[in-house]
């Protein structure tokens, strides 16, 4: 598994962000419980931040 910095690090590469916008407009790592084989173990998710004040 790798950790949450090197998936949202992947992650802004592949869409052509950086992990800095992403934060900024409150995504961020989260973790998978998913049972795929593949799973890395992390979903980009909404900051908790922004979920617990909707």
């Amino acid at each position: 598994m790798i950790t949450a910095q090197e998936f949202e690090d992947g992650y802004a590469e592949t869409v052509g962000t950086t992990v800095q916008q992403l934060h900024a407009d409150g995504r961020a790592a989260e973790p998978c419980t998913c049972d795929w084989d593949l799973c890395r173990g992390w979903i980009l998710g909404y900051a908790r931040q922004l979920q617990e004040s909707a």
